[in-house]
């Protein structure tokens, strides 16, 4: 059996606080990955493409799941000991996917169940309080709701143990997931 490399995901539906999160485990020196969707958004935008979920969400999904599964290698080959803090996962992917009613190519979905993460998922839950919009997240409530749903589906389908962050400042978040993933 092949090792799972010392990766940890921070889910959930747009606008819960994984972003401010991830940004401090990074103040403490932590390693963090950035969003993938965000990313690929962005470049979308820039180049004047059209692969974004607002305008061609299937080819956002396949975009998406590409450059998930590429972060993860990049990090893998990198064979890091120390624990890595991703915002969202490959699994986000499949999510994304799942939510449009997209079916991902068979070659990625093969590819991106080789892309294992360590116990457990964490859930950053829906909180109404934080909740904002932007250029790159233009979800509404509802959305954001069924989303969380979705992301909890797919990583327990996928084998993962999902847990709930608390509703808690940044710092109180951190110490949270240092706690749970060092535990592992």
């Amino acid at each position: 059996m092949i090792e799972t490399p010392p990766f940890y995901v921070i889910t959930g539906g747009p606008g819960s606080g994984k972003t401010t999160l991830l940004a401090e485990l990074a103040r403490r020196g932590h390693l963090c990955i950035p969003e993938d969707a965000r990313a690929v958004i962005q470049e979308q935008v820039a180049s004047g493409g059209s692969a974004v979920p607002w305008a061609d969400a299937p080819r956002f999904a396949e975009l998406l799941m590409q450059r998930s599964i590429l972060t993860w290698e990049e990090q893998a080959a990198k064979h890091s000991r120390d624990p890595i803090y991703f915002d969202r996962g490959v699994g986000d992917g499949f999510t994304c996917a799942d939510l449009i009613g997209c079916i991902l190519p068979a070659h990625l979905r093969e590819q991106a169940r080789a892309c294992r993460y360590g116990d457990p998922v964490f859930l950053a839950p829906w909180w109404p309080a934080i909740y904002l919009t932007d250029t790159e997240r233009r979800q509404s409530v509802e959305e954001a709701e069924r989303t969380e749903h979705a992301i909890v589906k797919t990583y327990t389908e996928l084998g993962y143990r999902m847990v709930r962050l608390p509703l808690a400042s940044p710092a109180e978040r951190a110490d949270f997931v240092l706690r749970h993933s060092t535990q592992s």
